[in-house]
C-alpha cells in the first residue's frame, strides 16, 4: 500500500491518482525499489509511475519512521506500517487501486525434524494474510 503522515499530507496536498506521485517526495524502502516504478492496477487498467527519490533506505522500520516524520510517501505492506495506520501516523493512499504483490515464502526442516509448534506458526500466517488481502 501506499502510505503517507498527514502532516506531509497537509503541506504538499494529498495526490489525486497515482500519477501526481511524480510530483511528490518519495521515500524508497525495501518495497518500494524497481527500476520499472511503482506499477498500479484498478479494473484491468494497469499504470506505472516513475518515482525517483534522494532518499533511499534499507529496512521498512526507517522508511516507515521517515514517512512518520512527513519526509515523503512510502510503499509498504499493511503489516510494516499497521500500528502506524490505527494510531492515525499514516494514511492510506489510493486504496482502490491495486499496487504489486510480493511473495512471501516459509522454508521449514524436511522429514521428522519440521517441529509441529513452525508448521502451527506458519498455518497461522497464511491465515492471517489471507484475512488482509
Amino acid at each position: 500500500m501506499i502510505v503517507a503522515a498527514p502532516t506531509y499530507l497537509e503541506k504538499a496536498g494529498s495526490p489525486k491518482s497515482p500519477s501526481d506521485l511524480a510530483s511528490h517526495k518519495i521515500i524508497l524502502g525495501p518495497a518500494g525499489r524497481g527500476a520499472q516504478g511503482w506499477k498500479f492496477s484498478k479494473n484491468g487498467k494497469a499504470l506505472s509511475v516513475k518515482v525517483d527519490s534522494p532518499v533511499t533506505v534499507s529496512v521498512n522500520e526507517a522508511a516507515t519512521s521517515a514517512a512518520v516524520a512527513g519526509m515523503g510517501i512510502i510503499t509498504t505492506s499493511y503489516w510494516g506500517c499497521k500500528a502506524e495506520l490505527e494510531t492515525g501516523q499514516l494514511i492510506r493512499l489510493f486504496p482502490d487501486w491495486e499496487i504489486g504483490q510480493v511473495s512471501v515464502h516459509a522454508v521449514l526442516a524436511g522429514g521428522r525434524q519440521a517441529k509441529p509448534s513452525a508448521r502451527a506458526f506458519t498455518d497461522y500466517l497464511v491465515e492471517s494474510f489471507k484475512q488482509r488481502s
